[in-house]
């Protein structure tokens, strides 16, 4: 399965922030939306990412003020990303290598979604479920084999 089809078959949401929004927005955005992850956008360029891992970090950061804080404080700027015709296993791959649960999708240098661990593990539900389901449905080992090294 391409990461394209994931597009396709379920929108996976595009929420967005800029450096200097604060932190209690972003963590709004993220819990109205079910999302763990917003994009960092300046100037119409991807800048970072703003995870809940971030903002945990910031609760344990002795020197940030989280009341004060903007998500450029806190955002990573080292960006995963993968492309809609990049397979979904590589992007379980790609995930568990860089130990993260979200990668940006990136169509022509413009972010259009959002993979998450979640999405991956739904795909793999279902097509568990396909072959129990069905005797002559295949599962993905690749998919499974990628999310076994997890």
């Amino acid at each position: 399965m391409l990461v394209e089809e994931l597009l396709h078959s379920s929108p996976l949401r595009l929420i967005t922030a800029g450096p200097q929004t604060p932190v209690s927005e972003a963590a709004q955005r993220m819990a109205q939306n079910n999302i763990g992850l917003v994009v960092v956008m300046d100037d119409d360029q991807v800048a970072g990412v703003f995870s809940e891992r971030d903002l945990v970090k910031g609760f344990g950061a002795a020197e940030i003020v989280i009341e004060e804080a903007v998500v450029g404080d806190l955002m990573t700027k080292l960006i995963i990303t993968v492309s809609p015709t990049d397979s979904l296993v590589d992007a379980t791959i790609a995930m568990n290598a860089n130990n993260i649960r979200h990668l940006v999708v990136v169509q022509a240098g413009r972010p259009v979604g959002v993979v998450s661990i979640r999405d991956v593990l739904r795909v793999f539900a279902e097509q568990l479920l396909a072959v129990k389901d069905d005797a002559g449905g295949e599962l993905e080992l690749d998919l499974v084999k990628a999310l076994a090294v997890a």
